[in-house]
């Protein structure tokens, strides 16, 4: 019987079969008497996904199951477009490139050329006429590749920057991205630079303020990705004095030690939107090259073995990159 198919049969990406599942949500048929309102509201997510998701239950229960309706389902809830990074590994990790609506997190040790990678998407966006939304958490992003950038896009108003570098700052900066999107709807990628330097203060506030916290910029982030369909990048730096103090073994391989390093970067999983955010590790060998290895995607096929990776300077930027000794 239709009613009683699984929702695992339904195409859907992981993030919404995770989400579905956490909320009770097992079959076609609990799916059936439910508004798109209230599906948003179990599943945290805004009402866009669940309109979404509840159009692809309707597909299924009118058609009969095959590989071509599934595939038609899941492309509902999967962009396009993609940009590329400028970094070879990256880009084969993401499938091409970043993808249009999607969240990308770059963490790494001092040296990981990640604010490389976001100045690389900002030059591809800024010359396909896009605007930006820069929010430079701890100066990261050279003035000279600012100006250089100005210079080169096709409007005068190439980019909204702000140095937000206290969490009272950053917390103001996303409750303020809703209204500043209205007045500037052709900004479509937002850069938060550095961002764990906002959020160092966090392990010193209660368990609620700290949830309350990242829970707001998990919902800012779902909801204009969602409905605004903007991509955002973030980068992330982990201090070597971590890796240290967390005695690793010699022994360990490179891929472990990633997934050991990421740990200590924050609460990603908080405030990030499960369906929407890849967040990938680097370990830096040379100013230009060292490995990777995505840690969690949106996607449920997507290999996160740990892979080289090697970095393209950005055109406009004058300087060389970063030693990593």
């Amino acid at each position: 019987m239709v009613l009683n198919r699984s929702i695992l049969s339904l195409g859907l990406p992981r993030y919404a079969i995770t989400a579905l599942t956490a909320a009770g949500y097992e079959s076609l048929q609990d799916l059936t008497n439910v508004t798109a309102e209230e599906l948003a509201q179990d599943l945290y997510s805004p009402l866009e996904v669940a309109e979404h998701v509840l159009a692809i239950a309707e597909l299924c229960r009118t058609i009969p199951s095959t590989p071509r309706v599934t595939h038609a389902a899941a492309s509902l809830v999967r962009p396009a477009h993609r940009t590329r990074t400028g970094c070879k590994g990256l880009d084969a990790v993401l499938r091409g490139g970043l993808h249009s609506g999607h969240i990308l997190e770059l963490a790494g040790l001092p040296g990981t050329p990640t604010e490389y990678i976001a100045m690389n998407l900002m030059e591809r966006f800024v010359e396909d006429g896009k605007r930006l939304i820069i929010a430079d958490c701890q100066n990261m992003i050279d003035r000279t590749f600012l100006m250089a950038l100005t210079q080169r896009a096709s409007n005068d108003a190439a980019m909204i920057y702000t140095t937000p570098q206290t969490l009272a700052a950053f917390m103001l900066f996303i409750e303020q991205l809703p209204d500043i999107l209205k007045v500037s709807p052709q900004a479509t990628l937002i850069v938060l630079s550095s961002l764990t330097s906002s959020f160092h203060i966090l392990s010193q506030l209660s368990p609620s303020n700290r949830k309350a916290i990242l829970l707001k910029v998990k919902q800012v982030l779902a909801r204009l990705t969602a409905t605004n369909h903007v991509t955002v990048v973030i980068t992330s730096e982990m201090s070597s004095q971590t890796v240290r103090s967390a005695q690793v073994p010699a022994e360990m391989e490179d891929d472990e030690l990633l997934e050991m390093s990421f740990s200590y970067l924050g609460p990603g999983s908080m405030f990030l939107p499960s369906g929407k955010s890849w967040r990938v590790a680097f370990m830096p060998c040379s100013p230009t090259t060292g490995f990777l290895k995505l840690l969690s995607s949106p996607l449920s096929d997507v290999e996160s073995s740990t892979r080289g990776y090697t970095i393209h300077r950005p055109s406009l930027s004058p300087y060389e990159m970063p030693s990593t000794s």
